[in-house]
């Protein structure tokens, strides 16, 4: 605050126009506090008056109309909350199909893969004949396992053979050249 009133050449309007600023901001807030507490005592004194002119009539309109007003509260409360509960049904059986278009676009994903593994199966047999020549080799993996980093199954002309060290699993490796 001791800027507001440290008068120099070039602050003395910016500083006048900041109090303006927060005198006519504190003068709409004091009219905004009186308009709470004030309109309690301007009803009553209304009501009051109504009732001293026109009789118990006013009284009986004025029950009715807050009678009126809850009833319209209640009834707001009821549709706002069978309208969320619409809603909320209605994007869970969104979500629902969606789901199910999501699980058959996977499917059709993995029909695509499993195509494909067909053909290029075929051509790695196609190579594999090449390169051995038609003949079969001796010994050709049928089932490999690795349960634990040291050990290593693989059948061998329907023989298992297992090698419970690391470095013998690798010889094994390079033996079947896997």
């Amino acid at each position: 605050m001791e800027i507001y009133y440290n008068k120099e050449e070039d602050s003395s309007s910016i500083t006048f126009a900041t109090l303006t600023t927060f005198g006519d901001r504190l003068h709409y807030l004091m009219i905004e506090l009186h308009s709470l507490w004030l309109t309690l005592p301007q009803v009553g004194a209304a009501f009051a008056l109504l009732f001293s002119f026109m009789g118990i009539s006013v009284v009986i309109s004025v029950v009715a109309a807050f009678l009126r007003i809850i009833a319209l509260s209640v009834f707001t409360v009821f549709g706002a909350k069978r309208n969320n509960r619409f809603q909320f049904n209605g994007m869970k059986n969104c979500d629902s199909r969606l789901k199910a278009i999501n699980e058959m676009l996977n499917y059709m994903r993995v029909i695509k893969f499993q195509t494909w593994e067909q053909h290029f199966n075929k051509r790695i047999q196609a190579f594999r004949k090449q390169s051995t020549g038609g003949r079969p080799s001796s010994c050709t993996p049928s089932k490999s396992v690795f349960s634990d980093v040291n050990s290593f199954h693989c059948h061998c002309n329907g023989r298992e053979v297992r090698s419970k060290q690391l470095v013998g699993s690798y010889k094994v490796m390079q033996t079947l050249n896997i």
